[in-house]
């Protein structure tokens, strides 16, 4: 009423104030005594209304008495007749929580934009790790962020990275994996692991954390292909909760660094075995080249490009029949044997005898090897081709052909000579015979 005494209040206000039964006569101040604006006249929408004389809308926060505190759309205005002020609210909390959760997920997905940008901008993952560290820092309100990842037998852990106060906690820094540290238990249990208040419970801080100060934190495992692969931890200096919506996004973080930290051990590993292979390939004292199906050379030892009198950088990116033969076109199309395509064409390994030339146009014979490369279909995707130098050999076997025919025409002149010296002796016989019949003739 005019007096602000509530006249009357259904059901449903009293539930909203935390009273029983309808009230009237009360003031209402009395019948929002939960309301922390009831003792301020220049905040009550009452007063508002009265002063202005126009509908005023606004919001009450009240707390319950189990301590839970709801939220109420409020809107005042005029009776008709001027003969009082009806209040009508709607509990709007959960309204709230889920816009709320929009715009937290919103700004989720903002982190998770600009936490992908960080990692594909650089060209290392330790350049992008710490500038992602600091982004959920502040996102969280976090007073530390660290990345730990396990050794191979799973029985001590190495913060890789770490942003935020740390005080002596630098990177590089190992613990044991245990279940007494929510860290390691991330990383066993392969699930989250929270402390809401390390005053409270069974869990204790790792020496690291305690030297920190941390008092609440939460530790995500980081999954690729269901291998754990590290654990992002989240740390406060003060008791903290945390819903379940801010826990799905931590957990999407912690797989995209995830993701990322298993990149670039495959990536490590891969040019580990590149240079392992590399080095094998330059071991070897015969020329060794990769060849694609397309014939271009994907890779060439410094034996072989020492061999053509060119660079290997020259040489990779190259058709192999161009600088090797000096041809517009491939081999096997002049008629020579390619083991090469024999291979891309059967899968199966191939021999032939090649004549190169040398830049000053020299011969330079060269025994052919190909094998297969598979991929993981079984497809031949590539060929590996080895050239041996037989140039001594070759020479020694025309030496030997030439020796050969060199005999073989010495022996014809010899037996020539013979049977012509075997005639004469017969001619002389003969020539012997016919001097003594003419002599027994004259006798």
């Amino acid at each position: 009423d005019p007096d602000n005494r509530v006249k009357y209040a259904n059901p449903a206000a009293c539930k909203a104030v935390g009273r029983e039964s309808p009230a009237k006569a009360i003031h209402c101040r009395e019948f929002f005594s939960c309301c922390p604006l009831d003792k301020n006249e220049e905040e009550c929408f009452c007063s508002a209304r009265s002063r202005d004389g126009w509908p005023v809308l606004g919001r009450y926060d009240l707390r319950e008495d189990n301590g839970d505190s709801r939220v109420f759309e409020v809107e005042c205005a005029l009776l008709g007749d001027g003969s009082g002020t009806v209040l009508s609210f709607a509990d709007i909390t959960d309204a709230l929580k889920v816009e709320e959760m929009l715009e937290r997920s919103a700004e989720g997905l903002t982190v998770l934009y600009e936490l992908g940008n960080a990692f594909l901008s650089a060209k290392k993952m330790d350049q992008a790790m710490e500038p992602a560290l600091e982004l959920l820092l502040a996102h969280y309100d976090a007073g530390l962020v660290a990345v730990a990842v396990p050794d191979m037998g799973m029985k001590e852990m190495e913060y890789i990275s770490i942003v935020g106060c740390t005080k002596g906690f630098a990177p590089g820094a190992k613990v044991g994996i245990n279940r007494e540290d929510i860290a390691g238990i991330a990383i066993i249990e392969r699930c989250p692991a929270i402390v809401t208040d390390y005053s409270e419970g069974d869990f204790t801080r790792s020496e690291l954390f305690e030297r920190c100060g941390v008092q609440s934190g939460i530790c995500i495992p980081m999954t690729v292909d269901n291998s754990v692969v590290g654990a992002l931890c989240f740390m406060y200096f003060k008791p903290r909760q945390f819903d379940t919506a801010e826990l799905w996004y931590m957990n999407v973080v912690a797989n995209i660094l995830g993701v990322y930290i298993e990149k670039e051990r495959s990536l490590e590993k891969l040019e580990e075995s590149r240079a392992y292979i590399t080095s094998v390939l330059e071991g070897i004292g015969d020329g060794v080249i990769v060849v694609d199906r397309d014939l271009k050379v994907k890779f060439a030892n410094r034996v072989f490009s020492d061999e053509h009198d060119r660079f290997q950088e020259e040489v990779i990116g190259g058709l192999c029949y161009e600088f090797i033969h000096g041809k517009d076109k491939p081999c096997f199309e002049n008629g020579e044997k390619c083991p090469v395509q024999e291979v891309l064409d059967t899968g199966e390994p191939s021999t032939a005898e090649h004549t190169h030339y040398d830049k000053d146009g020299e011969p330079i014979y060269v025994q052919v090897n190909a094998y297969p490369i598979f991929d993981p279909s079984g497809n031949v995707v590539a060929a590996v081709e080895t050239t041996f130098d037989i140039t001594g050999r070759v020479s020694l076997e025309h030496d030997q052909e030439k020796r050969v025919k060199e005999l073989e025409e010495f022996y014809d002149m010899a037996v020539g000579r013979e049977l012509r010296m075997v005639e004469l002796k017969e001619d002389i016989v003969k020539l012997e015979e016919e001097l003594e019949g003419l002599r027994n003739k004259a006798k």
